[in-house]
């Protein structure tokens, strides 16, 4: 598929994220074509945690509290600089952990400030092709992405 398809794609399923600002709408559509588009390595909720331990080394920064998600909660993940924690539901993957930790690092929403974050944690954490399509897409899209570089 080109990335004219691929923005397509993200055209035709922002609308279903209806209850979102725009932006915020524009940012799971492409996060769920690069997801799909993609192979993302699953992970268990322990592995999750590993890799939020990690994330949070790296960035020397203290370690956010993990938590699971129950209930029929749509999100696969949230997160809360108020409590400074990640809630997870059992199995996720890497792009999802990499999202929640984003908010940690640049705050709530999904502004440049927290797209510059998340790019950057894809291409360290997952891959540089998903960083690399995640920045064509958001850009492509009318969303700005300046950071490229982990």
């Amino acid at each position: 598929m080109s990335i004219h398809a691929y923005l397509e794609r993200v055209r035709d399923i922002a609308p279903a994220y209806h209850k979102c600002s725009t932006e915020q709408a524009t940012c799971y559509a492409v996060e769920h074509v690069v997801g799909t588009v993609l192979p993302v390595q699953r992970l268990t909720f322990t592995e999750a945690v590993d890799l939020i331990e990690d994330i949070a080394l790296d960035h020397e920064i203290d370690v956010p509290h993990v938590e699971r998600i129950h209930g029929n909660a749509r999100a696969e993940g949230v997160a809360s600089n108020r409590k400074y924690a990640i809630g997870l539901k059992g199995t996720t993957d890497r792009l999802i952990v990499c999202h929640e930790f984003a908010h940690i690092v640049a705050g709530f929403g999904h502004d440049d400030l927290w797209r510059d974050e998340f790019v950057a944690l894809v291409r360290r954490y997952v891959s540089v092709q998903h960083a690399s399509l995640l920045h064509t897409l958001y850009v492509r899209s009318g969303l700005p992405v300046s950071r490229w570089q982990a």
